[in-house]
């Protein structure tokens, strides 16, 4: 697996934007001097990171849309239909052939875009001469830096038990040289010390600056994640800490009424978003999975992701006074023929550029870190308040225990992430059940590590 991750990044290099290369070196040999030779090679390498990143083995589909949600048990025919794609999924099977296969896809997916993070890293030092400026040269490696941390992070999400349950696991190696050598893995522990050293050395290096398209890993995309691995630690006061400062910094704000009732509105809110992924064809994947036909004919029903229309007015609460304006169920869902079902909109083609947005961190998350990490209940309120009332239209939090404050952060991770793969995440961290899994404990909540990876564990 090692070389095949080897082999994937010197081809990704090979094919990328800049044509002089293909026609100077032979195609087997990685021509690093030009690659590196100046500013834009930094850039490209950069930038096929994010690419690999946004596709469907990844972050374009199998850990947002599919997958991963399916595992939530998000979606209601995925359990019933024996023949759905993902039935195998929803029930937990991680051997069964299919379902391995896209596991293994991740895991190696995922160490090739680490891989050529590392490379970039292995460079950047001797090649500081070539940026045009500093504040270029520290702003590229902040970026790669931290990036790498988000990544294996989120491997550790997949591949270990949770803190919470086995903080010293032997989980999963934490690469931060560009090799074929195999790597030990490192315990639950090390691995999030290890993430919370590189995006303190990117914070460190990125200046407080606005975020741009929300396209890259920015400081604000650095402190956020940082608020999510402390309080998957349980390290509440450090994950209140950075949660406030992504707040604070009044970079992101909530979508507001004239937005949700736009005659073509952004269903993905931009405005939200802390860091995003630019996935071309992301309407047309949404389209395969949440509507009757795509490309002009009718879809397969072995491939829908359905929910019941009954069970999504019960996660939004229709029924309860003053939640039945919930702009997410407005912008969301649209009902299928005889409005028995729902297919999310949240990725429908529209006429802007947001249809490829692929969020990976929003400001809402930022709330829900600092109301659960909140010293008191009315501080906790507070929070809820801010996101609830203010950006979801509903009315004031009235929890008053600490036990109410985590019921109703629970039901925003189910309401707020659908098709985004963070509610497995949540499940996992705080130790519940996924609802009606058949499996528990590790067999539910931790990826077997493809087979050839395994005599590299230690």
């Amino acid at each position: 697996m090692r070389n095949k991750i080897f082999l994937a990044i010197l081809l990704s290099i090979g094919m990328m934007s800049c044509n002089k290369w293909l026609d100077v070196k032979p195609s087997a040999q990685l021509p690093e001097d030009e690659i590196f030779a100046d500013e834009q090679g930094y850039n490209d390498l950069m930038r096929g990171v994010y690419t690999g990143m946004s596709e469907k083995p990844l972050y374009g589909e199998k850990l947002t849309i599919s997958f991963m949600d399916v595992i939530a048990r998000r979606y209601s025919n995925t359990v019933t239909n024996t023949f759905h794609g993902y039935y195998f999924s929803a029930y937990h099977q991680y051997t069964e052939t299919q379902v391995r296969l896209t596991i293994n896809g991740i895991w190696s997916g995922m160490y090739a875009r680490v891989a050529q993070l590392n490379l970039l890293l292995s460079k950047i030092d001797g090649g500081r001469n070539v940026f045009a400026t500093e504040a270029a040269y520290k702003k590229m490696k902040a970026e790669a830096t931290g990036l790498r941390a988000f990544l294996h992070f989120d491997l550790l999400r997949m591949f270990a038990p949770s803190y919470v349950a086995d903080p010293q696991y032997k989980a999963i190696p934490y690469m931060k040289d560009f090799t074929v050598k195999p790597a030990a893995s490192l315990t639950t522990t090390a691995v999030i010390d290890s993430c919370l050293s590189d995006l303190a050395t990117a914070e460190a290096m990125m200046a407080d600056t606005t975020v741009g398209n929300g396209y890259t890993f920015n400081i604000w995309a650095v402190r956020a994640t940082m608020a999510r691995i402390y309080l998957y630690k349980g390290d509440k006061a450090n994950a209140l800490v950075y949660a406030k400062k992504v707040i604070d910094g009044k970079n992101f704000r909530f979508v507001n009424a004239a937005e949700v009732n736009a005659a073509n509105p952004d269903r993905v809110l931009p405005m939200e978003c802390i860091f995003s992924l630019y996935t071309y064809g992301l309407n047309t994947t949404s389209d395969i999975f949440f509507t009757e036909t795509a490309n002009g004919i009718a879809s397969p029903n072995n491939s829908y992701l359905l929910v019941p229309d009954a069970t999504i007015k019960t996660v939004y609460e229709n029924a309860v006074q003053g939640y039945g304006g919930d702009p997410r169920y407005k912008l969301w869902w649209v009902a299928g023929t005889g409005s028995v079902t729902r297919y999310m909109a949240k990725f429908y083609k529209i006429a802007t550029a947001s249809q490829y947005r692929m969020p990976l961190i929003r400001l809402s998350e930022m709330y829900l870190v600092a109301a659960e990490a909140a010293p008191d209940v009315a501080t906790a309120n507070a929070y809820m308040d801010a996101y609830k009332v203010t950006g979801r239209f509903l009315p004031a939090a009235i929890s008053t225990t600490s036990a109410q404050v985590l019921t109703e952060i629970g039901k925003e991770y189910v309401k707020e992430y659908y098709g985004e793969g963070q509610l497995f995440y949540y499940y996992k961290r705080n130790n519940i059940q996924v609802p009606a899994a058949t499996a528990t404990g590790n067999a539910l909540f931790v990826f077997p590590i493809p087979e050839d990876e395994i005599e590299f564990r230690s």
